[in-house]
C-alpha cells in the first residue's frame, strides 16, 4: 500500500503485517479503526505508536485477547495527542494500561473500556486526576467498578457528557447521587442497565439536578418503581428519552 494512497485517516480492517507497513510509511497517520480484527496484536499497535506520533484516534474494540497492557503503554508513551481510544472487549487490559494513559495523554476525552473485566476503581481515579477533558466514558460490564469510581468522575470531570455503567453491579444510588450533587453541567447520557442496586432515589436526584440529561437507560433495574416512572413522565418536556423496561414497576 503506497504511502501516497493513504490519507491521514484510515478506517479499515487490516492484518498485522499491513498495519506495520502502514505505520512505517505513513508517519502523519492521525486515526485508524482496527476494531474486531482478530489478527491485530500488541506488535501492531507498538508499530503505530513508534511511527505515528500524531495519532489521536484508535479503535481496537473487539480485539479480545490480542491486545494487552503493553500496546496501550506504548501508545501512551509515544502518542501525546491521543484523545479517542476504544478498547472495548480487550479482555487482557488492566489498570496498568489506564494509569499509563492518565500519566501521558492529558487530551484524552473518549475512552471505551466496556467488558475490560480487570479494570478497577484505581484506574478511574488515576484517569480523573490527569484527564480533565474526559467527556465520554464507557465502563459497562466492568464488574470491579464501584461507587468510588463514579464519585471520582463526578468530582473531577466537569466536561463529562456520556457515562456507561451497564452491568456494573457494584454501583448503587450513592454513585448517581454524587453525579447529581456535583450537578455535572454537561451530563446528557447515563447508562445504568442491569444495575440491580439502583432505586427511585437516583431518578429523582437526576431529574432535579441534571438539566441537560436527555437519555437515561434503566433496563432491568428491579428497584425502580412506578414512582420513578411517574417522575420521568412529568418532565417529558425536557425531552428525556428514558428506557425503564423490565424494572420493578413492571412486575
Amino acid at each position: 500500500m503506497p504511502a501516497a494512497d493513504v490519507g491521514p485517516s484510515v478506517l479499515v480492517r487490516l492484518h498485522h503485517r499491513r498495519v506495520v507497513t502502514l505505520a512505517a510509511n505513513c508517519p502523519k497517520l492521525s486515526e485508524i479503526v482496527l476494531a474486531r480484527c482478530p489478527k491485530i496484536t500488541d506488535a501492531s499497535v507498538i508499530a503505530l505508536a513508534a511511527n505515528c506520533p500524531q495519532l489521536w484516534r484508535l479503535d481496537l474494540g473487539g480485539c479480545r485477547r490480542g491486545i494487552t497492557d503493553a500496546a496501550v503503554i506504548a501508545l501512551a508513551a509515544k502518542c501525546p495527542q491521543l484523545s479517542d481510544l476504544r478498547l472495548d472487549a480487550c479482555f487482557n487490559i488492566t489498570d496498568a494500561a489506564v494509569v499509563a494513559l492518565a500519566a501521558k495523554c492529558p487530551k484524552l476525552s473518549m475512552l471505551d473500556l466496556n467488558a475490560c473485566r480487570n479494570i478497577t476503581d484505581a484506574a478511574v481515579v488515576a484517569l480523573v486526576a490527569n484527564c480533565p477533558l474526559l467527556d465520554w466514558f464507557n465502563l459497562g460490564a466492568c464488574p470491579n467498578i464501584t461507587d468510588a469510581a463514579v464519585v471520582a468522575l463526578a468530582e473531577g470531570c466537569p466536561q463529562l457528557e456520556s457515562l456507561y455503567l451497564d452491568r456494573c453491579d457494584g454501583i448503587t444510588d450513592a454513585a448517581v447521587l454524587a453525579l447529581a450533587a456535583a450537578a455535572c453541567p454537561q451530563l446528557c447520557m447515563l447508562e445504568l442497565r442491569y444495575c440491580s442496586k439502583i432505586t427511585d432515589a437516583s431518578v429523582l436526584a437526576l431529574a432535579e439536578r441534571c438539566p441537560k440529561l436527555r437519555s437515561l437507560e434503566l433496563y432491568d433495574c428491579p428497584n425502580i418503581t412506578n414512582a420513578a416512572k411517574n417522575t420521568i413522565m412529568k418532565i417529558e418536556s425536557r425531552n428525556w428519552k428514558a428506557h425503564v423496561a423490565a424494572c420493578g414497576g413492571d412486575q
